[in-house]
């Protein structure tokens, strides 16, 4: 069965894809495929198709067979038989010249495009009498390098092929297949074999593979066996990495693999019998194979290695099974065994879990931490993240991991006295799949920070937690986010379609509060006024006071925090009987307004929280506190003067800022009764 129209139009579309400019040249082959005629038949009008192979070695080198009645090099094929023009190229070279299919490679630059289409003009072998003259032929020329490091022994045609010699590319015949060969020497064209193929061995880390059974049908590889997800590379793909997230994407839409990463390189045979380099990935993923939307094929389903022998699958393919689960046994002693189910139980849910380092600097701008840019074949490349990493084992604490990863990827030396709990985020990507992000604070360790694993990182650098840059991953913005309005534990449950990059039209960040413990939230008295006064010169303001400033605050404070004074005060009481935190406001009197009808505002005054008890919850718990008794007093106009680390818990408190308010301030030397007033200037 020769080629029908539509896969030749597809690869005539294919090349003119790549070389715009020849579409009018090749004006009368477009003519010849839209016709109702056979194009490959040796007498269509006006010019039929045939085949040739590119058959380079590692010598850059093109193999040529001189043709027994013309002398002429690289003579066409007729097109007589397989469904496509690759399988006719392949049989033309593998019948002239004796190479198999398997001592050759499709090329990464070309995959199964043609590499040049070629016009010429045929009379060999035409017979008058039977109708047969002279015609033009329209050559699709298909690139194959050679699988072995060496050439193959040749077995030439005696009645058809001459001799046969390998030519450099400049030393090609055909001026057109001899530019594309040079420009293509340009882009990596070298003959030697590269992977066309990714494929991922999934694993759920206890014990269990992921397979995918194959549609029964003609004409795919392997078909009606179980095999590993993956796929050929497209001309499209800029790395074997997204070829294989494309294939996912196309297959198993919802599946999204973690921590994908090369594992070895092995060699599969094609359909048409080539041979195929294949790069291997590996990946978590603990997702529930009905759940996926399966594109292609039948099922998924999840199989220990134990079951493979009982599949018909390729012995490659469970080889490779096996020996990843020998080098990588399951770090909870599992065996992947499915046992039976009891009647009426559920499954239990497992989850990876990460850690997450915000190392944290102070500048005059404000808090910064240390961000890290992903590169190469890894999860979110290319996008901010802070330093992360995953548990070892069963063997390591969490803190544990946290300062090994600190240490593999920054260089850095913490101490685990330093480590401190930021922030929990139970999160969920696009795809499904859950986990619980574990987010330290550590402001002291030892070393510069510097890129320790250059080939997964290519950038680093300090964010403003205000300015944090925007090609971040969600996963770690949300964190980040959630850090600085003060929460201890956050969700962020993306949505199918969402990116893995932080976008912030689709930010699913939700704080949980917090509960405070043994902490009691109480109003303020008279008795506070030098507690208060002392954390708003400690945390507050940019110059402490004196003793004797405190006390004078403290005085002029007391009677104003009685019920017939204008301040307001909520606290929670430290273990010595100090405080650990205060919300201050003064009440004052403007004119009255539908929103404000008993013309009272409050300005929050004094907002903070002892170093030993932040990230606790307590300064929400304080402002909150301070808002009820406020309004209870009829109060309902407020505002405050917000740094940018407090300000997203104040918008969730239900503050809004405006670019149109400008807060001023003047100041005056101040005249002590004691004192002369200064004479003016004139």
């Amino acid at each position: 069965m020769r080629p029908t129209h539509s896969p030749i139009r597809a690869a005539v579309e294919a090349y003119l894809a790549r070389h715009p400019g020849e579409r009018d040249a090749l004006a009368s082959l477009l003519f010849v495929i839209d016709g109702s005629g056979d194009p490959c038949h040796r007498a269509m009008p006006p010019g039929r198709i045939t085949c040739s192979a590119v058959v380079i070695d590692r010598e850059r080198r093109v193999l040529h067979v001189g043709h027994q009645a013309s002398g002429k090099l690289l003579a066409p094929g007729h097109v007589e038989k397989g469904p496509t023009l690759l399988t006719a190229a392949l049989r033309q070279v593998c019948e002239k010249t004796g190479i198999r299919p398997g001592d050759l490679c499709l090329t990464p630059q070309f995959l199964g495009d043609p590499i040049d289409v070629g016009i010429g003009i045929d009379d060999l072998g035409t017979s008058p009498a039977e109708g047969e003259r002279a015609h033009r032929h329209f050559d699709f020329r298909f690139a194959f390098c050679l699988s072995g490091e060496q050439p193959p022994p040749l077995a030439l045609q005696d009645d058809a092929v001459c001799g046969a010699q390998w030519l450099a590319f400049a030393d090609v015949g055909s001026p057109a297949l001899r530019a594309k060969l040079l420009a293509a020497e340009a882009q990596g064209l070298d003959g030697r074999p590269e992977p066309v193929s990714a494929c991922v061995v999934l694993h759920d880390g206890h014990g269990r593979y992921l397979l995918h059974l194959r549609d029964q049908l003609d004409g795919i590889w392997q078909p009606g066996v179980f095999s590993l997800l993956g796929g050929q590379r497209e001309v499209g793909d800029g790395s074997l990495e997204a070829t294989l997230r494309r294939e996912l994407a196309e297959e198993t839409p919802g599946l999204e693999p973690v921590g994908l990463a090369p594992y070895v390189l092995e060699q599969a045979t094609s359909v048409e019998g080539l041979t195929v380099p294949v790069q291997v990935f590996t990946a978590l993923w603990s997702g529930d194979p009905d759940a996926v939307g399966l594109q292609e094929g039948v099922l998924l389903r999840w199989f220990a290695p134990e079951m493979l022998d009982r599949l018909r699958m390729s012995p490659g393919t469970a080889d490779l099974i096996r020996r990843h689960a020998t080098q990588h046994p399951p770090a909870d002693g599992a065996t992947g065994r499915v046992r039976p189910r009891r009647r009426a139980a559920v499954e239990r849910h497992t989850e990876p879990l990460d850690v997450h380092l915000i190392l944290l600097r102070q500048s005059e701008d404000g808090p910064q931490a240390l961000l890290s840019r992903r590169a190469g074949n890894v999860y979110a490349s290319g996008l901010w993240h802070v330093p992360s990493g995953h548990l070892d084992g069963p063997h390591e604490d969490i803190v544990t991991a946290l300062v090994r990863e600190a240490r593999e990827e920054t260089s850095v030396v913490i101490d685990p006295a330093d480590v401190r709990v930021a922030v929990t985020v139970h999160h969920r990507s696009p795809g499904g799949e859950c986990r619980t992000g574990f987010f330290f604070e550590v402001r002291r360790w030892k070393g510069t920070p510097r890129i320790a694993e250059p080939d997964l990182c290519d950038a680093m650098d300090w964010a403003p937690l205000d300015a944090l840059p925007a090609r971040m991953v969600a996963y770690c913005r949300a964190g980040l986010d959630a850090y600085a309005a003060g929460a201890r534990f956050a969700v962020h449950f993306q949505r199918p379609g969402d990116t893995i990059a932080y976008d912030p039209g689709a930010d699913r960040l939700r704080l949980v509060p917090t509960a405070l413990g043994h902490a009691t939230v109480r109003a303020a008295g008279p008795g506070d006024a030098e507690g208060i006064t002392r954390l708003r010169s400690a945390y507050v303001l940019s110059e402490p006071l004196s003793e004797e400033w405190i006390r004078r605050c403290a005085d002029e404070l007391a009677p104003r925090l009685t019920p017939a004074g204008d301040a307001r005060a909520c606290v929670i009481d430290a273990p010595d009987g100090s405080l650990a935190a205060c919300a201050l406001g003064l009440v004052h009197p403007v004119l009255p307004a539908p929103s404000y009808p008993r013309g009272l505002a409050a300005r929050l005054h004094v907002v903070a929280t002892h170093p030993d008890f932040r990230r606790r919850g307590y300064a929400r718990a304080v402002v909150s506190a301070l808002l009820d008794r406020l309004h209870a007093d009829h109060v309902t106009l407020f505002d405050l003067h917000a740094s940018d680390e407090a300000a997203p818990l104040y918008r969730e408190l239900g503050f809004e800022g405006s670019p149109a308010l400008m807060r001023m301030t003047r100041r005056e030397a101040p005249t002590f009764p004691n004192q002369a007033a200064s004479a003016p200037r004139p």
